[in-house]
């Protein structure tokens, strides 16, 4: 009887250990989650904020257990700084962020999404330094990726973006085929309609 007392206790002791870290980890990732959430949320409104989240979440992920999760979620949060950095128009700064971005969802999660946005920013960063190109080469990536992922209205954003590329070459007719596909792709999206009506009444007036 004292045996499997004894037997018990220790039963009770090694859970009391082993407990927390199982409980830890998914409590983590949920906690990375939540932040992950809060920096894209504020990502239109408040881009810096979305940058000081965005450190928060990666230094979370870093402080994990090496694993693809953990690959993934240091991907996201670096992608998520750089993209903020560009809507704050500091190309210089999100750069190496969203190079880091590229490669490391590429190794750890290719034809993911996050490897989609990732190279939709990349071909922001291309296109704005004049390297047409790669940036192409980025937006048509991004573009299969959201194809395979039925996600039509990143589909639609990467084909505005490669139809910009062309009206920035004053290739009227090719970027007005590439705004009319992604009007056809998507257009529940009122800011993203938007911005495609005009940048196709804009071709279609340059394009006369």
């Amino acid at each position: 009887m004292a045996f499997v007392s004894w037997i018990a206790r220790f039963g009770a002791l090694a859970l009391a250990f082993t407990a927390p870290s199982a409980i830890a980890q998914p409590t983590a990732a949920a906690s990375f989650d939540v932040l992950a959430a809060d920096a894209r949320a504020a990502m239109l409104s408040d881009p810096k904020t979305t940058v000081d989240k965005a450190i928060a979440a990666e230094r979370m992920a870093d402080a994990q257990q090496p694993s693809t999760e953990r690959s993934i979620r240091q991907a996201t949060a670096i992608w998520l700084r750089g993209e903020a950095l560009v809507r704050l128009n500091d190309v210089a700064a999100a750069e190496p962020l969203i190079a880091r971005a590229v490669k490391s969802a590429t190794r750890v999660a290719p034809n993911s999404k996050l490897l989609g946005d990732a190279l939709l920013a990349s071909g922001w960063i291309n296109t704005v330094q004049g390297d047409v190109a790669p940036a192409l080469s980025d937006y048509q990536h991004a573009h299969s990726i959201f194809q395979a992922l039925r996600d039509q209205r990143s589909q639609a954003k990467a084909l505005q973006s490669i139809g910009s590329l062309y009206a920035d070459a004053n290739d009227f007719a090719n970027a007005l085929k590439y705004y009319d596909q992604a009007l056809g792709v998507y257009k529940s999206d009122p800011m993203l309609a938007l911005t495609l009506y005009n940048n196709r009444g804009n071709a279609l007036k340059d394009l006369n």
